[in-house]
């Protein structure tokens, strides 16, 4: 059975913006894509409550690093009160969407996710306890910091973008 080593909570952008959200989900599940991850969709819920929309997307995007190790970011985006507008940028009308914005990112690494190690012998996750504590233990603090950088240059990703759309005038 696979180990998850959780490195932290998981991390939260929540504001209030007016913004293109694919612009937003193309950017990062382009960056998710460019570093290596595969990107699934796990869910996507458009809900009209009288007159408020809602749009919900889960993500699972997972990176095998090694044989034994595998980084798993999920992102999930909640828009809420989403409503069309008519934005001036760069000088040209266009539409956008105006709506409250709650973008949650868990991570978390994944061990023997393949069950190689372990696959139900007691002499198998003795050798696994011995590979991870007496042989990948300093490899495996270098891929925790690289886990949580990609999640850091993701938030500032996020970050940039909707600082961005700060300068379209409505």
């Amino acid at each position: 059975m696979s180990q998850t080593i959780f490195l932290g909570s998981s991390v939260k952008v929540v504001q209030k913006e007016t913004l293109n959200m694919e612009e937003l989900y193309n950017l990062i599940t382009n960056w998710l894509k460019l570093n290596g991850y595969g990107v699934y969709e796990i869910a996507y819920s458009d809900l009209l409550e009288g007159t408020k929309k809602i749009i919900k997307v889960s993500l699972h995007c997972e990176n095998d690093r090694t044989d034994y190790i595998r980084f798993i970011i999920e992102p999930s985006f909640n828009f809420t009160n989403v409503k069309l507008v008519d934005v001036k940028k760069d000088g040209k009308n266009t539409k956008a969407n105006k709506a409250d914005i709650e973008i949650n990112i868990k991570y978390f690494i994944e061990k023997d996710y393949d069950n190689f190690w372990s696959k139900g012998t007691y002499l198998g996750r003795f050798a696994r306890d011995i590979y991870d504590n007496y042989i990948i233990n300093k490899k495996l603090t270098k891929l925790d910091d690289e886990l949580i950088k990609h999640v850091k240059l993701i938030m500032e990703e996020i970050k940039t973008f909707l600082n961005l759309h700060k300068n379209i005038s409505i």
